[in-house]
């Protein structure tokens, strides 16, 4: 069918109405506002390891899953004053999605204290394979061609045995979940709890970066701890599409040092 209006009508035309039918049929949610966990042990001690106060994990962090390690107190405080901003401009959602790791789960609470929270796998943190919860130093000393490689291969494809890289969550995890999103949540709003690296990726997909942008993007717009990134509903050129507000935006530090 599509093809015999061509003959007749410019592609350009039919281009923009198989656009408006697909918008019509298959919207976006109307409002998808992301949110980085707040500030957790292991985070906290990857700032003690950089400015040199301490060498390696501790066993508040090593002794623990990468999925058990909860919030410091700084955290839960960054993510009750996210909350409070949070909820001023967005009294409620229709859907509550967070990654199932414990610090997801106690920002998530602080969010929306009396909202029904669907766990979704899919949001987890980044799969770091052998050299999760080791310094650059241990990684060094324990995998150096590892190393190597990564000088080769640069971060955004580098995948450490038993991890995953970029693309594997961009493609296979993000991907998924945004198209159930728009499959079962057309013009709604949705409210994800997440990691830097997944959120990293939803945006990599939203935004249509390519490897460079998302590389300098981590660089100029970083997704910190309790951050919130606002996506809304824009119908461009007959298509139906989510974009951002602004950059990543940290609330808390109105309150926190």
């Amino acid at each position: 069918m599509i093809h015999r209006i061509q003959r007749i009508i410019p592609i350009e035309v039919t281009d923009y109405l198989r656009n408006l039918i697909q918008t019509f049929l298959f919207p976006w949610p109307e409002a998808l506002v992301l949110v980085r966990h707040a500030e957790s042990l292991a985070n906290y001690e990857t700032d003690l390891i950089r400015d040199g106060v301490i060498t390696g994990y501790t066993g508040k962090v090593k002794d623990k899953r990468d999925m058990d390690v909860e919030l410091t107190e700084r955290g839960h405080e960054q993510a009750i004053m996210t909350g409070i901003w949070l909820r001023e401009r967005f009294p409620e959602f229709d859907k509550y999605f967070r990654s199932p790791y414990i610090r997801t789960c106690q920002t998530s609470e602080h969010l929306y204290p009396h909202a029904h929270w669907r766990n979704d796998a899919r949001l987890r943190e980044k799969d770091f394979g052998v050299v999760d919860q080791l310094t650059d130093e241990e990684v060094a000393a324990r995998y150096p061609d590892l190393v190597e490689y990564k000088k080769k291969i640069k971060k955004f494809y580098l995948r450490p045995p038993g991890g995953e890289n970029y693309p594997d969550m961009a493609f296979d995890r993000g991907h998924n979940f945004l198209g159930m999103l728009k499959r079962d949540y057309p013009r709604r709003t949705v409210v994800v709890v997440s990691h830097s690296a997944l959120l990293m990726c939803i945006r990599f997909l939203l935004e249509k970066m390519d490897e460079e942008t998302l590389l300098e993007k981590q660089k100029t717009e970083p997704i910190e701890n309790a951050s919130v990134i606002i996506y809304r509903q824009q119908v461009i050129k007959g298509k139906s599409r989510l974009i951002p507000d602004c950059p990543p935006v940290a609330p808390w530090k109105q309150y926190l040092k």
